[in-house]
């Protein structure tokens, strides 16, 4: 069988309102599923109580400049909807499978800032801290989440830091900016 058709076949199952409530508000649509499932950026299980559950490793990175802090703004999707997040970090990105976590910090950097490190500045990545965390997903509501998070801190040169930085995807554009280290919404 298809994976895309075993995947829905097993939302089925589980009763999932991916049709009813996926797509809408903050919730993601079954194609940004399907897609993570296929990329290896997450499985789902049988967790807990017998309850469907995504399960994703997350690289969360902290990135700081001097006195001041990167934060997301904005994401803006192209289908009208704002959604603004509150991170424990900068910047949080799905580790894909066989991925190391210093790989992913490095992709994130790239993909979603533009920054290209070159291989002696690798050594400015260091990983602070590892943790799980379980949770009703926003993203995918009726599906348990489990996330494993990867805390990477990073002190960014000078010569890469800009006033904001943009990534763009086929679905939204993703906005970040310095603020002042004492204003970063985690402790």
């Amino acid at each position: 069988m298809d994976l895309r058709l075993a995947t829905l076949a097993l939302l089925d199952l589980h009763g999932i309102p991916y049709v009813e409530q996926w797509g809408q508000g903050r919730a993601k649509n079954i194609a940004h599923l399907l897609d993570e499932i296929e990329e290896g950026e997450c499985t789902l299980v049988i967790g807990r109580g017998g309850k469907l559950t995504r399960v994703l490793d997350v690289v969360l990175m902290r990135i700081y400049c001097k006195n001041m802090v990167l934060v997301e703004r904005e994401r803006a999707f192209k289908d009208g909807r704002d959604i603004s997040r509150s991170l424990d970090g900068s910047l949080a990105e799905k580790m894909t499978q066989g991925e190391t976590c210093r790989e992913a910090a490095i992709r994130a950097l790239s993909e979603e800032l533009g920054v290209h490190l070159q291989p002696f500045e690798h050594d400015l990545l260091v990983h602070t801290n590892t943790y799980r965390k379980l949770l009703e997903s926003v993203s995918f509501p009726g599906l348990l989440t489990e996330r494993i998070v990867r805390t990477v801190d990073f002190t960014m040169p000078e010569k890469y830091v800009h006033e904001k930085y943009c990534e763009v995807q086929d679905d939204k554009v993703t906005t970040f900016a310095w603020i002042p280290w004492s204003e970063r919404p985690w402790k």
